[in-house]
C-alpha cells in the first residue's frame, strides 16, 4: 500500500522528471488503478478503520449525491504536495502549479448491502430521519471542538478520526445526536447504522491544455482512491469573516466528525449510465454462460417465485435489461415488469432481491412516496444554503426499484410526475429556481400488486409486460434441491457481468425482418397481447424488442440472434395464456 509519504515522493520524482505536476498526477491516477493498490486501500465506508487510516491509501465507494456546481483551483507544490497553504509558498519562490479540482458529496450507496462490510440491522425511518437541515449557525457548535489553524495536517486528521470513531452505540443517543447535527442529506435510511455517513471528495483534474471537462454525474457509483485531507478553507472560520465569504457548500456546512474529506488522485466507475466499467471480460462471460443462466433461473424459482418457472424467467430478463441509450428523450433497453398475486409479500421480495442485484434495491411504498414536510420526493436546490436537497427518488444508477402498488392511495397522485419521469423517461427531476432539470438515469422498475383488484391498479403501473404469479408447491422442493449450491453472490456476479455487456442496438436486415414478422404474428395470434399504448416506451412492440435484447444479454450475446426472437415468442405466448 502506498502511504501518503510514498505518494508524495512519487509525485515529486515524476514532476521533476517531466517538469509538470499535472503529468505526475496523471501518472498517479494510473498507478493507483493497479489491483495491488486497490486491494490494500482502507475503506471510508463504514468508518470503522478511519483511526488507522492516517497517511494511508483510502477508498471511498459510494454514490455521488451532489456535484459542486463550479470547479475550483488546487495549488500543489513539488516539495509539499499534500500540505495546505500552497498559495503562501508561491511568495517564497517555490515552484507551484494550479490545477482544476471538483468537490463531490459522496454517500454510501442507498439500498446496498454487499459493497460494505456492515452486518447491522436496517435502521427504522424514525431513527434515520430525525435530523435537521444544515444551518450556518451550526458551525458555532463545531468550532468549539475545532482544530486551531496552526495544527499540523496529521493532527487535524488524527483528531477527525478520533471524533468519527468515538460514538455511543445506543439508539437513543444516536437519535439525540441526529436531532442536533446537520443533516447528512441521505435519500433513504442507511441499511446499517454504521453507514450513516458521507465523504466530501476533492478530485484533481490535471491538464496542460486548457480546462478539463468535469466527468462526474449525480447518481453515479464510483470508487475514489486518495488520502484524508483538510484544506484550510474547510476549517472553522472566525465570525468576523462570516459575511466576507461566499455561501458555503457541503464541505464547510457539515461537522468533520460526520463527514470525511478525501483528496482523490484516482477514480473508477462502478456503475454509470455513460461510462461502463473498463474491466477485463469475466470468466462468466467467456464461458459457462448457459450454466450460469440456468442456475440463476433455478435460484429465482427456488427462492422468490416458489416453483413458478415462467415468472422466474421473466424476472431474470427484467434484471438483465438496462438502459442502453436515450433516444429522443425515450429510454431504450429497460424492461419494467408488473407481477400480481394476492399471495405476494412485497417486503419479502424486496429483501430477497437486495441479495442478488448488482448495485442496490430500494422499496417504494405509499409511505415513502407520500413524504412529510421534512422529506422530499425529488431533489430540490436550496438557494439559501447552496446545496441540493435530496429526495426519495434519487437512487444510484443501476438501482433496482420495487414498488408496492397496493400501498398507494388512488386519491393521492403527488408522486405521479416524479414516478412517471423515473419509470417511463428514465429521468430524475431536479428542481432549480425557475426550471426543472431532467437528469438521465438507469433504474429497473418492478411493480408488485397484491391487491387482487386489477381495476384498482394505477394506470402508471399497467406495464406492457404484466404477469400473474402462480406458485407451484410441488416444484419448490425440486428447485431448492437443484439450487442448494447456488449462492446469491454467484447470481449477483452473473447479473453484474450481463449488465456490463456493451449491448448493440443494430440488427442486420434479415434479422430485422424476422423480428418484425414475429411481432406482427404475436399481435395477430395472441389475443390481448398488443396493448396499443401510445406511449412508445410502454408499447407492446417496443417492449418485445427489449425482451429480445435482454434475452440475448442473458446468454452473453451483445446483439439479438434468431434464437432470441423465437424464445421471446414462446415466453410471450405462455404469459398471455396466464392472464
Amino acid at each position: 500500500m502506498p502511504t501518503q509519504q510514498d505518494m508524495e515522493a512519487l509525485l515529486r520524482e515524476r514532476s521533476t522528471a517531466t517538469g509538470s505536476i499535472s503529468e505526475a498526477v496523471r501518472y498517479a491516477h494510473s498507478y493507483l488503478q493497479s489491483s495491488e493498490c486497490q486491494s490494500t486501500a482502507i475503506d471510508v465506508f463504514p468508518p470503522t478503520q478511519l483511526a488507522h487510516s492516517i497517511g494511508k491509501l483510502c477508498r471511498c465507494r459510494g454514490m455521488i449525491q451532489e456535484v459542486q456546481p463550479e470547479l475550483h483551483l488546487f495549488c500543489a507544490t513539488r516539495q509539499n504536495f499534500f500540505s495546505s497553504g500552497g498559495a503562501h509558498r508561491l511568495m517564497d519562490g517555490d515552484d507551484a502549479q494550479y490545477m482544476d479540482a471538483v468537490s463531490l458529496y459522496v454517500i454510501p450507496v442507498p439500498g446496498n448491502l454487499h459493497f460494505y462490510a456492515a452486518e447491522e440491522a436496517s435502521c427504522s425511518y424514525g431513527a434515520a430521519q430525525c435530523s435537521t437541515l444544515r444551518k450556518r449557525s451550526d458551525r458555532d457548535d463545531d468550532a468549539s471542538t475545532g482544530v486551531a489553524a496552526a495544527d499540523t495536517e496529521d493532527n487535524r486528521i488524527r483528531k477527525h478520526a478520533r471524533h468519527t470513531t468515538d460514538t455511543d452505540d445506543s439508539a437513543a443517543q444516536s437519535c439525540t445526536l441526529a436531532a442536533t447535527r446537520p443533516s447528512l442529506n441521505l435519500p433513504h435510511p442507511a441499511c446499517a447504522r454504521r453507514l450513516e455517513g458521507a465523504c466530501v471528495v476533492t478530485v484533481l483534474l490535471p491538464t496542460d491544455d486548457g480546462a478539463r471537462q468535469n466527468p462526474f454525474r449525480i447518481n453515479d457509483v464510483m470508487d475514489f482512491y486518495g488520502y484524508q485531507h483538510f484544506p484550510d478553507d474547510q476549517l472553522p472560520v472566525d465570525e468576523v469573516d462570516e459575511f466576507e465569504r461566499f455561501g458555503a457548500w457541503n464541505a464547510t456546512e457539515l461537522s468533520r466528525g460526520l463527514v470525511s474529506r478525501l483528496l482523490c488522485l484516482s477514480y473508477a466507475p462502478v456503475s454509470s449510465l455513460q461510462v461502463r466499467r473498463h474491466i477485463a471480460v469475466t470468466v462468466l462471460i467467456a464461458s459457462h454462460m448457459t450454466e450460469a443462466r440456468s442456475s440463476a433461473v433455478a435460484y429465482f424459482a427456488g427462492t422468490l417465485t416458489q416453483g413458478d418457472a415462467l415468472t422466474a424467467e421473466y424476472l431474470l430478463l427484467h434484471l438483465c435489461a438496462r438502459v442502453a441509450v436515450h433516444s429522443a428523450s425515450m429510454p431504450v433497453g429497460d424492461l419494467p415488469l408488473l407481477i400480481s398475486s394476492p399471495h405476494l409479500s412485497v417486503a419479502e421480495w424486496s429483501a430477497q432481491l437486495r441479495e442478488v442485484v448488482p448495485v442496490a434495491e430500494i422499496l417504494l411504498t405509499g409511505e415513502v412516496l407520500h413524504p412529510s414536510a421534512q422529506k422530499r420526493l425529488i431533489p430540490k436546490y436550496n438557494n439559501e444554503l447552496n446545496y441540493l436537497e435530496t429526495g426519495a427518488l434519487q437512487v444510484a444508477n443501476g438501482t433496482h426499484v420495487t414498488i408496492d402498488c397496493a400501498s398507494l392511495s388512488p386519491n393521492d397522485e403527488t408522486w405521479y410526475e416524479g414516478m412517471f419521469a423515473l419509470i417511463h423517461k428514465q429521468q430524475l427531476l431536479l428542481e432549480y429556481p425557475y426550471q426543472t432539470l431532467e437528469l438521465p438515469v438507469d433504474v429497473s422498475a418492478l411493480a408488485l400488486d397484491s391487491s387482487n383488484a386489477p381495476n384498482a391498479l394505477h394506470p402508471l403501473f399497467r406495464f406492457a409486460t404484466t404477469l400473474r404469479w402462480s406458485p407451484d408447491a410441488c416444484s419448490v422442493a425440486q428447485e431448492a434441491a437443484q439450487t442448494h449450491h447456488v449462492s446469491s453472490g454467484a447470481v449477483r456476479d452473473y447479473l453484474d457481468a450481463v449488465r456490463c455487456l456493451d449491448a448493440s442496438s443494430q440488427m442486420d436486415d434479415t434479422l430485422s425482418d424476422r423480428a418484425s414478422r414475429a411481432l406482427f404474428e404475436m399481435s395477430e395470434n395472441l389475443p390481448g397481447w398488443n396493448n396499443r399504448d401510445p406511449l412508445l416506451h410502454n408499447n407492446s412492440f417496443s417492449v418485445a424488442m427489449a425482451l429480445m435484447r435482454a434475452n440475448a444479454a442473458s446468454h452473453g450475446r451483445c446483439s439479438v440472434a434468431s434464437e432470441d426472437i423465437a424464445a421471446v415468442y414462446e415466453l410471450e405466448r405462455a404469459r398471455v395464456e396466464r392472464l
